[in-house]
């Protein structure tokens, strides 16, 4: 019980939101020495799976969209940016993408992320356009300035 009491401490807590309602939420851990990076809510602390919608699919206000993997990458573009939680997306959160004329990929630039992303695109192709975005450096959140105003830029 002592374990479980601590299992977010040293963490910043991302609430996932699903039509304005917290169902689950995610952590990052802000020790450098952290062995775990990110977790994500234990499926008996979730009203709705994670992994069945995108994050920040409410905030959307465009009819194209930017897919990341992860929490710090879509707070980094803002609006129009969400993420799947890692590079296994599921079949759920393909379905959620479906309805934008416009999909962009910007998953990060190492092989998981680069597999991940022709994934995503070859799942999603016959149903909308896909547009894979190569990055400069190995993640949205590590790219200059101007680089993520262009990538802003795509949404508009």
């Amino acid at each position: 019980m002592y374990r479980d009491k601590w299992k977010y401490r040293s963490r910043i807590i991302f609430p996932n939101i699903l039509c304005g309602k917290v169902v689950s939420f995610q952590t990052r851990s802000y020790n450098q020495n952290a062995r775990i990076k990110y977790l994500t809510a234990d499926p008996t602390e979730e009203v709705v799976p994670h992994k069945s919608f995108l994050w920040g699919i409410d905030w959307v206000p465009f009819n194209k969209i930017i897919v990341t993997e992860g929490v710090m990458d879509a707070l980094t573009i803002g609006a129009g940016a969400v993420h799947t939680h890692g590079v296994n997306f599921t079949q759920e959160q393909v379905q959620c993408l479906h309805p934008f004329d416009h999909v962009f990929i910007a998953y990060d630039m190492d092989d998981a992320g680069c597999k991940a992303s022709k994934a995503l695109a070859s799942a999603l192709s016959h149903r909308t356009k896909v547009t894979r975005i190569r990055l400069s450096q190995h993640d949205v959140n590590s790219c200059s300035e101007q680089e993520i105003k262009e990538i802003q830029g795509v949404l508009k």
